[in-house]
């Protein structure tokens, strides 16, 4: 029987962190289905699009991964609707844990039980990379190449195009 994953985030952008999460996830699983949804509590650089592209791109040689755009809905309920019982999680800190450990509580006790949660915790050398730290690079002198070791080629290309055409700073 193959097993089916379902790894969830806004991934704005997507890191090396986050890689390291699909990677290693992919290793346990069958096939990882990547899910890019939307915080309305969040700023964004790239739209939901975007997104979904640049995450597409950087698969595009592995037919195991899968990335979709998540509708505004529990994402338990989108998990049973792909008929996944599996959510990835990646923590990389104790904060990460505490909220983490709450939305499995949550998570389970809304499935009915059916859905488990794995948890990754990332290596050292991974564990500080975020979304938000790159976004806090964009922008200062040397940020090229600051950018270009936390993110996959298809994003950092994305963010040139952006500073190109003056949509950043």
């Amino acid at each position: 029987m193959k097993t089916t994953a379902l790894y969830a985030g806004s991934f704005d952008p997507l890191t090396y962190g986050h890689t390291w999460v699909i990677q290693t996830a992919s290793k346990i699983f069958d096939k990882i289905i990547v899910a890019v949804a939307t915080n309305p509590n969040k700023k964004y650089s790239f739209t939901k699009k975007e997104r979904v592209q640049m995450i597409k791109d950087t698969y595009r040689f592995r037919s195991d991964i899968e990335v979709v755009s998540m509708p505004n809905v529990f994402l338990v309920k989108f998990a049973r609707s792909l008929k996944c019982k599996f959510l990835i999680r990646g923590v990389r800190n104790f904060s990460d844990y505490e909220y983490e450990k709450t939305m499995n509580d949550v998570n389970h006790s809304m499935s009915g039980g059916i859905i488990t949660t794995v948890v990754l915790y990332p290596p050292q050398n991974k564990s500080f990379i975020s979304s938000s730290f790159v976004k806090g690079l964009i922008g200062l002198d040397g940020w090229r190449d600051a950018v270009k070791g936390y993110v996959p080629d298809e994003v950092f290309h994305k963010y040139i195009d952006k500073k190109y055409k003056g949509e950043i700073k």
